[in-house]
């Protein structure tokens, strides 16, 4: 669901470095060209790699850069090849074998989703800081939200595209899924998507995570985050508490997404658990057995190689 109270952008950007966040998005690189308690402020350090294009560079600060980013649309990297190795030998053990390949891994392997890219208006999304608006120097683990459109996609993108200069009326997400499973990615994914109003995650530490990143906006989890929007079915764009569910073509290209970028499944969360405001009830009946499900066995097929030898 669209936050209606996105935070405001932060003047003063900087360049944010976190081994992680170069991790997560070296290996999601890679992949995506291989098929085609006491509140903790945090924000992920994000690597500099190659510049951003004119259009797209922040009028404070046009030398910023920006990283190898999580889907093809934005990548910088080489083209690779990754291919199942069938003759090496690893070790002297035994070889990876075809029949070792089940039917389902084989699928889970050849899918691909479509990607398109329709970016949002800059004023829409903003940089992620390693300081709070404070002057507190913040970091933190990547965390997924999971949201839902409650209108069609077409409006979604239309809204993020509209220049919104109120800082109230700003909104976006990183990427947002469509009924028949198209990824659209609308915000880089190394910018900070205003996604989320008042809002704060727990962790499995049961340590509550949260970032300021103006004195005067509530803070959010937006400095940390990236969020992910399913396209509500038809049936479902209304103010009821449930619906009919989303398509399997919307789990499988969800759980494509998730499963490259390699993010825990305990850092995985929906906006209605990290609102603070109550208002928020969305992703509406979503069904975290199956995105899970199908996250695992794609990594696992993933992993098989390697688990052979």
């Amino acid at each position: 669901m669209i936050s209606k109270y996105a935070e405001s952008k932060v003047k003063n950007y900087t360049s944010i470095n976190n081994t992680t966040f170069f991790l997560i998005g070296i290996i999601v690189a890679l992949l995506v060209n291989d098929f085609s308690g006491s509140v903790q402020p945090s924000v992920e350090k994000i690597p500099i790699s190659s510049p951003i294009p004119a259009s797209h560079q922040d009028q404070d600060n046009p030398s910023t850069n920006f990283p190898i980013p999580l889907t093809e649309p934005f990548g910088h990297a080489p083209s690779t090849s990754k291919t199942i190795n069938t003759t090496t030998k690893c070790n002297n053990t035994s070889r990876t074998k075809p029949e070792d390949i089940s039917e389902q891994n084989a699928a889970l392997l050849k899918y691909q989703p479509k990607q398109i890219t329709k970016l949002a208006d800059v004023s829409n999304y903003g940089d992620r800081v390693n300081v709070d608006g404070f002057g507190k120097p913040v970091s933190n683990e990547p965390l997924v939200v999971l949201h839902e459109t409650v209108i069609s996609a077409s409006e979604t993108v239309r809204k993020f595209q509209t220049p919104h200069p109120s800082d109230g009326d700003q909104a976006s997400y990183h990427a947002l899924v469509t009924l028949d499973g198209v990824i659209i990615s609308l915000v880089p994914w190394e910018k900070r998507a205003f996604g989320a109003g008042n809002s704060a995650f727990t962790n499995s530490n049961k340590v509550i995570e949260t970032v300021q990143t103006n004195p005067n906006i509530p803070p959010s989890v937006n400095n940390f985050a990236y969020h992910v929007s399913l396209e509500t079915p038809i049936e479902g764009r209304n103010d009821n508490k449930a619906h009919i569910g989303y398509t399997e073509a919307e789990y499988r290209s969800l759980a494509w997404l998730l499963g490259k970028a390699n993010i825990p499944e305990s850092r995985i969360t929906t906006h209605r658990e990290i609102d603070r405001s109550g208002t928020r009830t969305d992703p509406r009946s979503f069904d975290y057995q199956k995105l899970f499900q199908l996250m695992r066995a794609y990594k696992m097929a993933l992993e098989l190689p390697a688990n052979s030898c």
